[in-house]
């Protein structure tokens, strides 16, 4: 009696080994393909915030030019790239170092935008622009009367983001 109990026993049914790896491999896709998924939507979100700040930031010197502008007509006359700093309440506009850096954005370096007091970059949160800055300017084309406010920051995955703003201003 003891032997056909035994045979009893193999010859049930239940899952093998396979089937559970194969069971594992496919929920770990799944899985897998549905993270993937949310951090191209984070950083994606991300992105878009980082690019709204940077067009209003944009906007800002633009709105700036136009308020110097009105307050000292000279100032249209600035034939180097440079930015408006109104944080005292004072327009300023320190100039961006090392040429045109607008040109050429692999050639950016904070340094020529002057970081610290007065410069030209801007830390979202409020910061010192050590970790995560905008560098922003305008860079002028005096004989048309045309002006290009430039912002540029190191986007989500690491590259190279640009918003620009053309401004034409008739005399």
């Amino acid at each position: 009696m003891q032997l056909i109990g035994s045979f009893r026993k193999l010859t049930q049914r239940g899952d093998t080994i396979i089937e559970v790896l194969m069971v594992v491999v496919v929920i770990s896709t799944v899985l897998a393909a549905g993270y993937g998924i949310a951090i191209r939507s984070l950083q994606s979100i991300q992105l878009e915030q980082e690019r709204t700040f940077a067009l209003k930031l944009a906007e800002g010197q633009l709105e700036n030019l136009k308020a110097a502008a009105i307050k000292d007509p000279t100032v249209l006359s600035k034939p180097t790239t440079f930015c408006i700093n109104n944080s005292s309440g004072a327009f300023t506009f320190p100039s961006i170092g090392g040429g045109s850096p607008h040109d050429d954005m692999t050639l950016d370096k904070f340094s020529d935008y002057g970081t610290g007091s007065g410069g030209c970059t801007k830390d979202p949160n409020g910061g010192s622009c050590t970790d995560y800055c905008y560098m922003y300017g305008i860079v002028p084309d005096v004989a048309n009367s045309n002006y290009t406010a430039s912002v540029r920051w190191n986007g989500p995955r690491g590259s190279r983001q640009q918003v620009q703003l053309a401004y034409r201003i008739y005399p």
